[in-house]
């Protein structure tokens, strides 16, 4: 029925030799490997693993320095710019610096003039000139003399 020749028995039998020769020699290799122990690709990921950890550690630590110097600096501001924090700058709307109301005060003198002239904007020109106020406070001020 099956006619083989010498030639296909001969490259069968090489093949079968071939495959338990390789089938072997992984089996081999595999059961020889030392179990437990890790191999280079796991040895580089926990070294991997191990750097992430310690630059998050020194992150942590830079943020903490941060935000310990920014909470420093906060109130070292806030004790030099008591306006800045909305505290109380001890600033007088009834009589800035320089316009203290009295006959003996010639610049205020020359802004009751002014008010009363209705030159607001002029008069409001001149507390900011003479004290430097800013532009609300001498507002608030004009304001406030329009009722004397």
């Amino acid at each position: 029925m099956f006619e083989i020749s010498g030639s296909e028995l001969l490259t069968t039998i090489i093949a079968i030799v071939v495959l338990f020769a390789a089938f072997g020699a992984l089996t081999w290799v595999f059961k020889t490997r030392p179990s437990g122990h890790p191999n280079d690709a796991d040895q580089y990921i926990a070294r991997l693993n191990a750097a992430a950890a310690h630059q998050q550690q020194i992150d942590t630590q830079k943020a903490e320095k941060i935000r310990a110097a920014t909470t420093a600096r906060a109130a070292q501001a806030a004790s030099t710019s008591p306006g800045r924090t909305g505290q109380s700058t001890g600033f007088d709307h009834e009589h800035p610096q320089g316009m203290a109301p009295g006959p003996g005060n010639p610049n205020f003198e020359r802004v009751m003039q002014l008010v009363n002239e209705g030159n607001y904007v002029s008069a409001v020109r001149k507390i900011r000139q003479d004290t430097g106020l800013g532009l609300l406070e001498a507002k608030r001020y004009v304001d406030s003399l329009r009722g004397l």
